[in-house]
C-alpha cells in the first residue's frame, strides 16, 4: 500500500518556530518530526510514500531526497498555494491506482498498520479513520434540564470521552471525486460528502499513546518527553 503524508501547512499555530522551518522539519530529539512518521510507515511495510509539499519545501526536499538513506522511495508534488487537508491530497491523484493510506504530518503514531489494513479489507470499507478515545475533565458543575427549564441533574464536574480523529486514514481510490481539483478543501468536509453518498466509512480504534505537534504547547511538552 502507498502512503501519503500531508506536509503542506505553513505551521501557524507553532510561529515563530516554523518561520524558520517548515512544522514537518522541527526537531524531535535531534530528528524532524516527519522522520518520525517515515520510520513509522516502513516498519509497518509501507515503503513507497508521497509527500504533498508547499510552503518551505526546498527544506524538505533536501534531507529526505528521494527516501533511500530510509529504506523507502519518496515522492513529491508540489503546490502554489494552499490547499487545506483535503485539497493536498488532491495534489497526489496522478499517483494513485490502489486504496492508499493517508496521514497528516503533525502526528507521532505508534500501532500496528496492518491491523488496520486488514480491517479495511475485511470490512469492504470505503474509508478507515484511525480514532482514539479522547477523555476530557470538565471543569464545572454540569446540569441538566428539560426544555422549559426543571433541573433534572446536577453532575459535579464530569469525565467527558470522545472518539477524537488522530490524523491516520485509509481510503479507496475513489476518493478524488470527492476532492475539488486545485481548491482549498477540508477532509472534514470530504468524509461529510461521502456519508452523503452512503459511502461505508468504518473507524478503527487506536489504544496506544499518540503524539500531536499541533500548537506550541504540545510542541514543547512532547519535546521534552522524547529528550
Amino acid at each position: 500500500m502507498l502512503g501519503i503524508i500531508l506536509a503542506a501547512g505553513a505551521g501557524m499555530r507553532l510561529r515563530p518556530y516554523t518561520s524558520l522551518l517548515p512544522k514537518p522539519m522541527l526537531p524531535i530529539k535531534n530528528k524532524p518530526l516527519l522522520e518520525y512518521l517515515i520510520v513509522w510507515l516502513k516498519k509497518n511495510d509501507i515503503h513507497s510514500i508521497i509527500l504533498c509539499v508547499s510552503y518551505m519545501h526546498e527544506t524538505i526536499k533536501k534531507y529526505f531526497e528521494d527516501g533511500n538513506k530510509f529504506g523507502v522511495d519518496i515522492k513529491y508534488v508540489t503546490s502554489k498555494k494552499p490547499l487545506l487537508t483535503a485539497g493536498q491530497l488532491g495534489t497526489a491523484k496522478k499517483f494513485i491506482h490502489d486504496k492508499f493510506l493517508c496521514m497528516y504530518s503533525d502526528v507521532i503514531c505508534n500501532f500496528n498498520l496492518q491491523n488496520m489494513i486488514t480491517q479495511h479489507n475485511r470490512k469492504n470499507s470505503f474509508s478507515t479513520i484511525a480514532i482514539h478515545k479522547h477523555k476530557l475533565n470538565f471543569d464545572y458543575g454540569v446540569i441538566n434540564t428539560t426544555k422549559t427549564g426543571r433541573v433534572t441533574s446536577w453532575i459535579e464536574k464530569p469525565i467527558i470521552t470522545k472518539n477524537i480523529n488522530i490524523g491516520c486514514m485509509i481510503f479507496e481510490k475513489d476518493v478524488f471525486d470527492f476532492i475539488p481539483d486545485n481548491k482549498p478543501c477540508e477532509m472534514n468536509i470530504v468524509i461529510s460528502n461521502l456519508l452523503s453518498n452512503h459511502k461505508r466509512i468504518d473507524s478503527f480504534v487506536v489504544r496506544n499513546k499518540f503524539y500531536d505537534v499541533g500548537n506550541i504547547k504540545q510542541y514543547r511538552y512532547i519535546s521534552k518527553i522524547f529528550n
